[in-house]
């Protein structure tokens, strides 16, 4: 149960994140491997051991490169600066994911922006449709989830107090115009304005620059 949980509220916050728990894995491999290397000399090593080593390097150096992308957007009048943002074509459809992740102290908070597009092709104007694009923002004390380890009564409350302290405002016939695509980015701009008695931040002005992640 307990666990259960904290995966509920780390996923929360680490939703849309490029780097998978397998990605920060193999980096804190790659970090042990010189050590290792100067334990074992290259007539211990096992058949195949120094290549897979090797090709440990070589996808972490490869991750390391990885352009971020940005994005920024006029949020009723107070800007907004992605830290990151992505692009990933499945089939016909574009996601574009942008995100802000702050940590002080104990206390860590994630805002994301989803534009999802329909029916991509490349250069031209979309529309977002109803529920897969959203501006969503959570946040956890990670003392208070530690604290709560082994009791299930203070795990639930902290579980739900993070979902309840959330807010995910969909972003239905936001105007996405994509002007320039290459093999690395995506480069766009975007507005939204809370119609039809729906409630959020009306965004002007939004542009990006968006990675494009395979």
């Amino acid at each position: 149960m307990t666990r259960a949980h904290v995966a509920i509220i780390t996923a929360l916050i680490l939703l849309g994140c490029d780097e998978s728990p397998s990605d920060s894995g193999a980096k804190a491999k790659t970090a042990a491997t010189p050590a290792e290397d100067a334990k074992t000399s290259p007539s211990e090593a096992q058949p195949g051991e120094a290549d897979a080593k090797t090709e440990t390097k070589s996808s972490a150096r490869s991750r390391a490169r990885k352009p971020k992308g940005s994005a920024s957007v006029d949020l009723d009048g107070t800007t907004w600066t992605a830290q990151r943002m992505t692009a990933r074509v499945r089939d016909d459809k574009l996601k574009l994911s942008a995100s802000i992740t702050d940590r002080e102290g104990s206390k860590m908070t994630r805002q994301q922006l989803t534009l999802t597009l329909h029916g991509y092709q490349g250069v031209g104007s979309y529309t977002t449709k109803m529920l897969d694009s959203s501006f969503s923002g959570v946040g956890i004390d990670t003392d208070e989830i530690k604290a709560a380890e082994g009791d299930d009564a203070k795990t639930n409350a902290a579980t739900l107090g993070a979902l309840r302290g959330g807010k995910v405002t969909l972003l239905p016939n936001a105007k996405v115009e994509i002007t320039a695509v290459s093999d690395e980015f995506i480069d766009g701009t975007f507005t939204w304005s809370p119609n039809g008695g729906m409630q959020g931040p009306t965004m002007t002005d939004g542009t990006f620059h968006a990675a494009v992640r395979k």
